[in-house]
């Protein structure tokens, strides 16, 4: 007589169709954040890929604080130097931390944001792909600093009027802003993901300086001068990290 066939748990069963659903929930978020990096056809979209980045850059860099700061910290206090909390960030953490194209780029990215800051509507695009214009009309005069008026004034004691100007932005500087967006955000995945690993193993201490960085593991997203060629030979930990009571040059 056949044995009847074991009927599967159903606990289970949910267990692994719950993994199914969070492995294509991460999958579509990854897919989502490299498409959000991908230059888009229209210059709409690609000007909503600049903004969009910027906020995924200071969301980033918010995370790294937050988690420095620690479990008990007070409230983050607001700072805009942001190249400048990085390095001080990556001093604390031990990296060594390339500040100076990381503040190009970053510098770069938030310039091109600010020119969409404030936008009321496109009034063209012209051109053809990959080297468009597109201008815009924002409130203000140009070059002048943000106020709550928003260019507004009076013209006599009834009547007011604003002040707005136009500005073109270029097809190609979104679409660098947005090559900057991405090398910022590789490099504070990396400096975040040594975080992590630290916090997990403990002190960078019990790591010997000869010892071979895994670059899948470790994620070091930049490459220093010192270093030599471009990705020429592997990292090790005397490279990656800070001797002690050494910072990294502003």
């Amino acid at each position: 007589m056949t044995p009847p066939a074991e009927q599967p748990d159903q606990s289970d069963s949910r267990h692994i169709q719950r993994l199914d659903e969070t492995r294509r929930s991460v999958t579509a978020t990854r897919e989502a954040e490299q498409r959000a990096l991908t230059p888009a056809d229209t210059m709409e979209a690609l000007a909503l890929q600049v903004i969009g980045g910027w906020e995924s850059v200071t969301t980033d860099i918010t995370w790294i604080r937050f988690h420095l700061a620690g479990f008990d910290a007070d409230e983050l206090e607001e700072d805009s130097k942001l190249a400048r909390i990085m390095r001080v960030a990556a001093d604390e953490i031990g990296v060594r931390w390339p500040h100076q194209p990381f503040a190009s780029a970053i510098t770069f990215a938030n310039n091109t944001r600010r020119t969409l800051a404030h936008l009321l509507y496109i009034e063209s695009i012209v051109g053809e792909r990959p080297h468009r214009t597109m201008r815009i009309v924002r409130p203000g005069a140009p070059g002048e600093p943000r106020q709550r008026t928003r260019g507004l004034s009076w013209r006599d004691e009834t009547w007011s009027m604003q002040t707005r100007h136009r500005a073109d932005i270029l097809e190609q500087d979104l679409i660098a802003a947005l090559a900057a967006i991405r090398s910022v955000r590789d490099c504070l995945h990396g400096l975040n993901r040594i975080r992590g690993i630290l916090s997990e193993e403990g002190t960078r201490e019990g790591l010997a300086d000869d010892k071979i960085i895994d670059p899948f593991m470790w994620q070091v997203n930049w490459w220093l001068p010192e270093w030599g060629e471009l990705w020429s030979r592997p990292l090790t930990v005397a490279d990656v990290f800070l001797q002690p009571g050494e910072t990294n040059p502003a």
